[in-house]
């Protein structure tokens, strides 16, 4: 059972030798041909001063970062992309639309190719 296990082993290593071997000649010899054949640069006369450094930011700062929050728009109709429909205030789902996108007016979501919420009739129950 004993050659099994070496058996096994032998072939596990020759497969990550060969793996290896094929990954260097498809990636790092390439690269190393192509910075061999790069032109050398040629030296810079005067080397530009560098910019002076930032300040240091605080820890809130650097924790959250800069947002620009855009000015809060009279929407009264809200809709729902998926389903590609809009419901206003007087809607009995508009609040529990989800509102992916928000609409001045009716006829700016009409506009946008959305249609109206229609409200669902519930079935009347069977006797």
């Amino acid at each position: 059972m004993m050659w099994l296990f070496w058996q096994v082993f032998l072939l596990c290593l020759a497969a990550f030798l060969i793996g290896g071997l094929v990954s260097w000649l498809l990636l790092v010899r390439p690269l190393a041909e192509r910075r061999a054949a790069a032109p050398a640069a040629a030296p810079a006369a005067a080397p530009e001063p560098a910019p002076a450094p930032e300040p240091p930011l605080s820890l809130a700062e650097q924790a959250i970062p800069a947002q620009v929050i855009p000015e809060p728009v009279q929407a009264t109709v809200k809709g729902n992309t998926r389903t590609k429909r809009y419901h206003t205030e007087d809607s009995p789902y508009f609040n529990r639309t989800k509102g992916d996108i928000w609409f001045a007016s009716v006829a700016e979501a009409e506009q946008a190719g959305y249609t109206a919420g229609v409200a669902r009739r519930r079935a009347e129950a069977v006797r």
